[in-house]
């Protein structure tokens, strides 16, 4: 909660001041839960298991809102695997959103808006962003992602940011509404293989609605 204190243990009596503290104790089988409020940008690299994820969770969905005011890269980046991160409000000018370099993630239910530098002056990526070619099995699943530099003008060279881009090992696409990116509402490319995508809506991108291709 914001009204907490990193000196505190956590609980819910307790809690913790921010969601880091709270992803740099959590071990596999913790649920995480986030009052309402505006926090940091989250580096998260614990892990949990098949049986026993860690799962973030904001109480009140999109009540628990990650600004990115300060130059961070990424709104939330997870580094673990077997996390579920949901129901947050994510937005700032960062490169990505949400972005998995872990495996067996899930992205669930967040709302991913206004990503990029709202001058035009830099470059962006994706409002969730699946991870490398290491990255197996994540999932995106019942997001809303939208206004991702999509009034900006195209440059030749830059990344244009796209709703939700899995380039590689990806599991589950499913759910998902996506309108107002730059690029591609949701975008499999370089080498996508075993990513399911389903009842999804995407509309009033800048490129297109869906690509696949690449190897």
């Amino acid at each position: 909660a914001t009204t907490g204190s990193d000196a505190n243990p956590g609980t819910q009596a307790l809690p913790f001041k921010t969601i880091q503290k709270a992803a740099d104790t959590v071990v596999a089988g913790d649920t995480v839960y986030v009052l309402p409020g505006t926090y940091a940008p989250v580096l998260s690299t614990k892990s949990g298991t098949a049986t026993a994820p860690i799962r973030f969770i904001s109480q009140q969905k999109w009540s628990a809102k990650i600004v990115v005011t300060n130059g961070a890269l990424y709104g939330w980046q997870n580094n673990g695997s077997y996390v579920n991160i949901e129901g947050f409000d994510v937005s700032g000018s960062v490169h990505a959103g949400i972005i998995f370099y872990g495996s067996y993630n899930k992205a669930i239910g967040n709302h991913v808006h206004d990503i990029g530098k709202t001058d035009c002056s830099r470059e962006a990526n994706s409002g969730i962003n699946g991870g490398p070619s290491t990255a197996v099995g994540n999932d995106a699943i019942g997001n809303l992602i939208h206004d991702l530099m999509f009034n900006c003008p195209v440059v030749s060279g830059w990344q244009h940011p796209h709703g939700i881009y899995f380039g590689y090992n990806g599991g589950i696409i499913a759910n998902n509404i996506v309108y107002r990116a730059q690029g591609f509402g949701i975008h499999l490319y370089h080498a996508p293989k075993n990513t399911k995508v389903v009842n999804n809506i995407a509309f009033n991108n800048g490129a297109s609605g869906i690509i696949v291709g690449g190897t």
